[in-house]
């Protein structure tokens, strides 16, 4: 198994943005309650954080999850220069190498060099939100949101 790809179907991303935003508002809520779980934002291409996202998803039986890139703007900046969406799925099969070479990879291909982008969301891929984080610079915010 390769490594996830950026999707490339608008409908799909347009359904994980929207889960995104219900993510976003969620996390808030946890911040402002104080049941917000705080970590290093260089964590999140790591093994270990895949490993908490996994672990997250057993809990609801859930297997398979999406990470979506908020910045630069997906549409406006990301589709325009790279045509596909800063989004990508990730399924059992995809190991801890391929959910950080995912995350890394360049979206314009060798020639295009590096671009700095952030992972804003993560989400079951279920109807239900899951979890979230805003990454700021020096730290993330995770919470488990939405019923099921």
């Amino acid at each position: 198994m390769s490594k996830s790809e950026y999707l490339t179907d608008h409908e799909a991303f347009d359904r994980l943005w929207k889960q995104a935003g219900e993510g976003k508002r969620l996390v808030a809520a946890a911040v402002e309650s104080g049941t917000a779980l705080y970590f290093d934002s260089s964590d999140i291409c790591t093994f270990r954080y895949h490993a908490f996202l996994r672990s997250l998803l057993s809990e609801r039986r859930e297997t398979a999850f999406a990470a979506l890139v908020l910045r630069p703007a997906p549409e406006a900046y990301f589709y325009r220069h790279f045509g596909k969406y800063p989004a990508f799925i990730f399924l059992p099969e995809h190991s801890d190498q391929e959910f950080v070479a995912s995350l890394n990879s360049d979206p314009g291909g060798e020639s295009s060099g590096r671009i700095r982008r952030e992972l804003g969301a993560v989400c079951r891929l279920s109807t239900q939100w899951r979890m979230g984080d805003l990454r700021g610079p020096k730290t993330g915010v995770s919470c488990n949101g939405g019923a099921g």
